[in-house]
């Protein structure tokens, strides 16, 4: 119930029903008795789409909508620039005749198949790598392989992935949540124009202290320094029997 009226307000949410119902009966259930959840969830989603799509009263049209903010063509989607880029590169060599949009609907289509198809290798091995973790790192996969990158969109994984992360996985944990904040920033054009027309010695200097408030945090007495693997429980000491 909870994700389908998370899904009514953001439909990626739904990826998240799906990962509940697959593994809601446990690690040993088949393929056929998990259908019945999935069936059920379906059922769940539709009902519950249906009830708040009637009481907000604007009707389905919102189906439609779905697939709306592909108008925005960011660099900061990589599905997104490859198309650009590409297009860019063709039409320098004289093949103006290649629109951006059909690149555009290639590339972001090639980057959708490839988060759906690394999120079905997930969901079947869901049980195994840990669910909630399999869940974020899919959530991940279709923001960033998707046609759009907002900075909000990324907490939709970091937050589970906060939670599930395992060895060295919070070292890509951070380096999002770092970064992410920066995506689509405004001006950002304007910011590259001026730091170029900048003097240099004043860059170098942010740079040196911008890189020394990055790497502190990753020295040997903090968690970037703790081992990958998991530690292994200590053998028990042997009582002698003298």
């Amino acid at each position: 119930m909870f994700c389908s009226c998370a899904a009514a307000i953001k439909a990626p949410a739904a990826i998240g029903l799906a990962f509940v119902a697959w593994t809601w009966l446990g690690p040993k259930a088949s393929i056929r008795d998990r259908l019945r959840p999935i069936g059920i969830a379906v059922i769940v989603a539709t009902a519950t789409l249906a009830v708040w799509t009637w009481l907000a009263g604007f009707g389905f049209g919102w189906v439609n909508n779905l697939l709306s903010n592909g108008t925005v063509r960011s660099w900061a989607a990589p599905a997104t620039a490859v198309g650009l880029a590409l297009t860019n590169t063709l039409h320098a060599f004289g093949w103006h005749g290649v629109a951006v949009g059909s690149v555009l609907s290639v590339t972001r289509l090639l980057g959708l198949l490839t988060a759906a198809g690394f999120t079905l290798w997930l969901l079947w091995h869901a049980e195994e790598r840990g669910w909630v973790r399999s869940l974020a790192l899919s959530l991940i996969l279709f923001v960033e392989l998707g046609p759009v990158v907002q900075p909000w969109y990324l907490a939709w994984g970091l937050v589970l992935l906060a939670a599930s992360y395992k060895g060295r996985e919070h070292f890509w944990l951070l380096a999002l949540s770092i970064t992410g904040p920066f995506i689509g920033m405004p001006g950002g054009r304007a910011l590259l124009i001026d730091l170029v027309h900048s003097n240099p010695l004043l860059i170098a200097v942010a740079v040196a202290i911008l890189g020394g408030v990055l790497i502190l945090p990753m020295g040997r007495w903090t968690q970037w320094s703790w081992p990958g693997e998991e530690l292994e429980p200590a053998s028990p000491i042997p009582i002698s029997s003298d």
